[in-house]
């Protein structure tokens, strides 16, 4: 695919993303919303951020329902202070551009392990119109799944990226960020290392003596077959 058809086909599927979200941007606050947005005298000033990032507590007015997750409440912040108050157009175009920027790291990936600008396109697109992730879109307060989710993703990339970004594991750095989204970030990156150490993820082309950094998933019979095991 030739770089000019592969913007225009990338800039399709944003579009009909977009399309199939149209509606929800004027949906309301729902469920735990209310406490961690519209309860929420942390998200008020910008003035708390320091105290966002070294207090737990300014992630919820309910203290049951309190978490580090410090990213989430300042976003939250920043749309509170452009939006000038409570509009919840705002938040929710938020969520919806690390939506779509989660979607294009998504087809970066996929097109460096593929090797396919349509196989790529074809798995971004299903993801951003696949039902199962609505919830997450829609639902203001899941943006903890959305920022973790692209930290994952950002973070086996960078680390397929290879050269400066693996070797001074920079790679690390967005899956850091997405631990202050939500707890169960650090998953990417152990289990990126674990199968790096394990040869499961290596770089295309690491048997011919290449130095082409690419994520490569091959079964463990292929690399036994190629003396890599």
């Amino acid at each position: 695919m030739s770089p000019r058809a592969r913007t225009l086909a990338a800039c399709a599927a944003a579009a009909a993303v977009t399309l199939a979200y149209a509606n929800h941007f004027g949906g309301s606050f729902h469920f735990d919303d209310i406490h961690a947005i519209e309860q929420n005298p942390a998200i008020r000033s910008l003035s708390n951020l320091p105290r966002i990032f070294s207090d737990a507590t300014t992630f919820s007015s309910l203290p049951s329902n309190r978490s580090y997750r410090p990213l989430v409440t300042a976003t939250l912040a920043l749309d509170y202070a452009f939006g000038n108050g409570l509009t919840p157009a705002v938040f929710h175009a938020d969520s919806f551009l690390w939506f779509l920027l989660q979607c294009a790291l998504l087809f970066v990936w996929l097109r460096r392990a593929l090797g396919s600008d349509g196989a790529a396109l074809f798995g971004a697109g299903l993801f951003g119109l696949h039902p199962a992730i609505a919830e997450t879109v829609n639902y203001l307060i899941a943006r903890s799944d959305l920022l973790s989710a692209l930290g994952a993703v950002a973070c086996v990339l960078l680390w397929a990226q290879g050269g400066r970004a693996r070797r001074l594991h920079l790679y690390l750095l967005p899956a850091a960020l997405g631990v202050l989204a939500k707890e169960q970030e650090p998953a990417p990156p152990i289990a990126t290392y674990a199968r790096a150490r394990h040869g499961v993820l290596r770089p295309r082309g690491t048997a011919a003596g290449t130095t082409r950094s690419e994520v490569s998933f091959q079964a463990p019979e292929v690399r036994r077959q190629q003396g890599s095991v």
